[in-house]
């Protein structure tokens, strides 16, 4: 076990802070939709969908707020003012004998990997001054910069009902 490994779970617990003292106003929750036939929306073809919540710690929400100016020069150009920064995200870790559970998130949650199925995957964000009970949006990119966390980047989607969910 590496000593950046050993750090994990205590890494999640800080990052927890902000969301028990009501400081994180945003939920986000990953939305895989499913198509019966060819291509997404092919008249007869109907949709099914799951949404799993991001969650870190494995009960609270993680930091969402929008890129920078210092982020969308650095980007050159792929990031745009009203993009939305998801992270920093610890990543998932086994159950250590400080805390008995693991915890962190799951790549899979993240970036699900689904094969043999027409399958798109959005991203729902609630909360704060969002209007709705989601505005969803597509990813634009996903980074992990060193072994402590991975950090996502949002565009929102021309898409407005997933699946044709209510």
């Amino acid at each position: 076990m590496s000593f950046a490994s050993e750090l994990l779970s205590s890494l999640d617990e800080i990052r927890a802070i902000p969301d028990e003292l009501g400081l994180r106003p945003f939920s986000v929750v990953v939305r895989v939709v499913t198509w019966t036939q060819g291509r997404p929306g092919l008249a007869g073809s109907l949709s099914n969908y799951t949404d799993t919540p991001m969650l870190t710690g494995g009960s609270h929400r993680p930091k969402v707020r929008q890129v920078t100016a210092k982020d969308i020069i650095a980007s050159g150009g792929l990031y745009h003012a009203q993009d939305m920064k998801v992270g920093p995200l610890t990543p998932s870790y086994p159950s250590t004998q400080q805390n008995g559970e693991g915890g962190g998130v799951m790549y899979s949650t993240i970036d699900p990997q689904v094969t043999g199925a027409t399958v798109e995957i959005y991203y729902g964000l609630s909360g704060g001054n969002l209007p709705g009970e989601h505005v969803w949006y597509d990813k634009l990119s996903d980074t992990t910069d060193h072994a402590l966390n991975s950090t996502l980047v949002l565009r929102r989607s021309a898409v407005q009902n997933p699946g044709g969910a209510p």
